[in-house]
């Protein structure tokens, strides 16, 4: 739920740099809880992250996109506290 309201914070650009925050600790949460139990061999079945018959290759491929999404969400972080420089539109001299 916390993560839904933070994606629709988002979308109608209102209080971006907290909910980006919380994304990104969630994303963390979410890469380190899967890769412990990589680590530890551990057959854990999280139910979202499952194929049938198999937990392993879906934890994997989990983590490889969180590992994708976390660099973009860092991204909307810089740019919100404007850390990386918009671009501001060329306007016409007005002469």
């Amino acid at each position: 739920m916390l993560e839904a309201i933070c994606d629709l914070l988002l979308i109608v650009s209102q209080m971006t740099e907290g909910a980006t925050l919380i994304l990104m600790l969630l994303l963390i949460v979410f890469m380190v809880a899967p890769s412990a139990s990589l680590i530890r061999v551990l057959d854990i079945n999280f139910g979202c992250f499952s194929l049938p018959g198999t937990s392993r290759p879906s934890l994997v491929w989990a983590l490889i996109q969180d590992m994708f999404v976390l660099p973009l969400a860092v991204w909307i972080y810089s740019f919100n506290l404007g850390w990386i420089h918009r671009q501001k539109a060329l306007e016409p001299d007005a002469g």
